[in-house]
């Protein structure tokens, strides 16, 4: 069982995420956020819409949405019985292994071209990255080349790395950083 306002809260915190720009993110309005944060479920409209506001928070927090949904189902809407405390504990095991990754590219020191694909090889961004922008991207897993590595600042998760010496590409899945 886990903590869905407050896992919620420590995934905003840790990425340095405000609730207005994931108002923008989300389209769902600031205060429904807070009150997913603050677990405050009877101030949301209904069981629907909460489910539906969960899904979309979790996963522009780079969590799994749809555990989310079930750990409140199983918490407000199916009532407590038997085998709630095992699914609840089944669905933390699944969090842990289909957790997407969440990396960030922030152009610190100048441009950088760059390629981010996910697992599959579908593009997400290619292009230069110019000094004071920043990407981010959200998958279960993410390959990423930069062709000038000392400009930009990436960081896996919320974690900085740093690649190493003559390291240009890095692939991520879960939290899991390899590079290459």
């Amino acid at each position: 069982m886990f903590e869905i306002g407050s896992s919620l809260r420590e995934a905003r915190v840790r990425q340095h995420l405000e609730f207005e720009g994931l108002e923008e993110r989300t389209k769902v309005r600031a205060k429904y956020l807070r009150y997913l944060e603050e677990e405050r479920f009877e101030q949301l409209p209904g069981h629907a819409y909460t489910k539906g506001f969960l899904h979309v928070y979790a996963d522009a927090l780079g969590l799994d949405g749809r555990l989310y949904v079930e750990e409140y189902n199983l918490r407000y809407v199916g009532g407590a019985g038997s085998g709630v405390e095992e699914a609840s504990a089944a669905a933390t095991k699944r969090t842990a292994t289909q957790q997407q990754v969440v990396v960030t590219i922030h152009a610190l020191r100048g441009p950088s071209f760059m390629e981010v694909r996910a697992g599959n090889g579908t593009p997400l961004y290619t292009g230069t990255l110019e000094k004071g922008q920043t990407q981010r991207f959200t998958k279960k897993s993410l390959s990423l080349s930069v062709d000038r590595p000392r400009n930009v600042v990436v960081k896996v998760n919320g974690a900085r790395y740093v690649f190493p010496p003559g390291g240009r590409a890095l692939t991520v899945s879960g939290a899991t950083a390899v590079s290459g």
